[in-house]
């Protein structure tokens, strides 16, 4: 087939060549790029698909997408991308084919010598510097991706950085992509708009640490806005926004050294905006909390923070579900009086907020580096009383605690006692593990008995007697092949084989052949469909490898005799030549 770039409306099917061009007449085909022979670009359909084509003298060679496309020999996606890539073609170099006489190769090495391999390159090197800069001011003014690249990347070279530009700038952004009903952004809309955002944070020049703090202000103040009516299932825009509060971290950060007024101008910029209401009920208040506490250089300006989040605290404990917001706020005033008060206030706060699980957390790490470890068994131990039938997880925390003490301080017997409550829990073998090394050999053996009947008769009083994986965990772990045996055929299925089979296999090939011969007669029977066939028969490729050919040509014999109307079993079970 000829698959020609310059007319391929003639070999795409019209429906999906509709559906391609509208595509990218909609500006769906983003981010093309082309590396040699190859052009990839992101489609926005559904969802963002990559796709490719390798275009060779003028003919499409090849072409790959990831949707889940499978009607046809090419997709919606594709055909876009061709328009993408015709467009980007001189017409001139779109009729280049394979030369195949040498009279050919004469006409197609005149044609080259005369046709530039990048017309626009060749304009741009002619142009005269006064037309070039009259050219960069047209686009600059009609094109919002060419104002934000100059803005981003030689924001430097400004004597007088505008707050306002990077304002309009965002605002622009926004605009253009909030064509949905009532100025909703749409899921596609949305992505775009935070692909472009982050882009442009991205992209911005640290050469020019104001210049980049007000654009990240810009972005935050609009984006949240935004944010309230728009469908971000991609997450690209809350992607933008935490690039934005990256690059604000990054000039807050006093290890970085950046000039104070910029420093100053984001705390200023931090601490009016945190507590305003379009910022409550998101992760935005909290990080401009944080970023404000960040930016603080002396007390005065602590003390101003510490008065925003006691603000704050008051705010939420007047509202329900907000205690995380709550704890996040306490543990910024403790880092404030750690760093600009006294290390005694620190320590009163800290101990005033251990209902708080970080804070209980910090306060052990503290006790134990200072090694008073009769305070860290009793926050611990307060620990798992406040969250027993609370918080399963945190009391696993506070246990394991007590087991970092038991280690320190030597004390087999409290080290034994709480790896073995974890271990009764969940059945996790690290607890289990920790057990073996400390307890002698001889006394283990018993233990490992202990274990097995206190998880046989726990789940058996759930179930009933059947397959037991704790029991079964133990018993692989103990090398006891053929206890596990025993403990497989009690329900066995052939996932579970499967599962064993590299351990057990080999050392019981007659159970293993009788129970995949049964399991697998069982599933053809009650499945249907070419991947149960497929699947069935790579079980009879495993029965075979264990030796069973006999039991396997029989098995084959019997569907074969069973479900002669079943076209597609009938073709997968071809490939044995029995």
């Amino acid at each position: 087939m000829n698959r020609s770039l310059e007319d391929f409306e003639s070999w795409v099917s019209k429906s999906i060549l509709s559906k391609g061009e509208d595509y990218w007449v909609d500006d769906n085909v983003q981010n093309l790029e082309q590396d040699g022979e190859t052009w990839a670009a992101d489609v926005y359909g559904t969802d963002n698909y990559l796709t490719e084509v390798t275009i060779k003298n003028g003919q499409v060679a090849e072409w790959f997408c990831d949707c889940p496309y499978d009607h046809g020999p090419i997709c919606k996606h594709v055909v876009a991308v061709l328009f993408a890539v015709r467009d980007e073609i001189p017409d001139e170099l779109l009729t280049t084919t394979e030369v195949v006489t040498s009279a050919t190769n004469k006409t197609k090495s005149a044609k080259q010598k005369t046709t530039p391999s990048n017309p626009i390159e060749e304009i741009i090197e002619k142009l005269a510097e006064p037309e070039l800069r009259r050219l960069i001011t047209y686009f600059a003014g009609r094109q919002d991706e060419v104002r934000s690249h100059l803005l981003s990347k030689y924001a430097h070279l400004l004597e007088v950085v505008s707050k306002t530009q990077y304002e309009q700038l965002v605002s622009s952004y926004i605009d253009a992509h909030s064509g949905g009903r009532h100025g909703f952004l749409e899921y596609r809309d949305a992505s775009r708009l935070g692909d472009k955002i982050y882009t442009l944070v991205e992209n911005a020049d640290s050469k020019n640490p104001m210049a980049v703090a007000y654009l990240c202000e810009a972005v935050i103040r609009q984006l949240a806005k935004a944010y309230q009516h728009a469908d971000d299932s991609s997450g690209s825009m809350g992607g933008a926004m935490e690039t934005a509060f990256s690059s604000l971290y990054n000039l807050a950060e006093p290890d970085n050294d950046y000039p104070i007024e910029v420093v100053n101008y984001i705390f200023e910029y931090a601490i009016g905006e945190c507590n305003k209401e379009a910022y409550q009920g998101w992760d935005w208040g909290r990080n401009l909390r944080s970023l404000a506490c960040d930016a603080v250089r002396d007390k005065e300006q602590a003390a101003e923070v510490m008065e925003v989040l006691d603000q704050s605290i008051t705010a939420n404990k007047k509202k329900e579900h907000r205690e995380y917001d709550i704890e996040a706020s306490e543990r910024l005033k403790l880092y404030l009086l750690r760093d600009h008060y006294s290390l005694d206030t620190a320590d009163k706060h800290l101990k005033s907020n251990l209902h708080y699980s970080s804070f209980r957390k910090m306060a052990l790490e503290q006790a134990m580096e200072e090694k008073r470890y009769e305070d860290v068994r009793r926050l611990a131990e307060e620990g798992i009383v406040q969250h027993t039938g609370k918080y399963a997880g945190l009391v696993n925390d506070w246990k394991k605690w007590l087991i970092r003490l038991s280690k320190v301080t030597g004390d087999t017997t409290s080290f034994i006692k709480i790896n073995e409550e974890l271990f009764f829990g969940r059945g996790e073998m690290e607890y289990y593990r920790k057990l073996k090394e400390i307890i002698p050999k001889d006394e283990f053996k018993d233990k490992v008995e202990t274990y097995i009947q206190y998880f046989r008769k726990r789940e058996d009083e759930r179930w009933g007697p059947t397959f037991n994986q704790y029991v079964a965990t133990i018993l692989e772990e103990e090398n006891r092949l053929e206890d596990l045996m025993n403990e497989i055929k009690k329900a066995a299925s052939l996932r579970r084989l499967d599962h064993y089979f590299d351990l057990l296999g080999k050392h019981y090939k007659g159970e293993f052949l009788a129970l995949y011969e049964k399991l697998v007669r069982q599933h053809m029977d009650t499945n249907t469909g070419r991947g149960i066939y497929i699947e069935c028969c790579q079980y009879i490729d495993k029965i075979v490898r264990l030796g069973g050919l006999e039991d396997a040509k029989m098995i084959v014999e019997d569907w074969r005799k069973k479900y002669p109307r079943r076209r597609a079993m009938m073709e997968e079970l071809a490939r044995y030549k029995w």
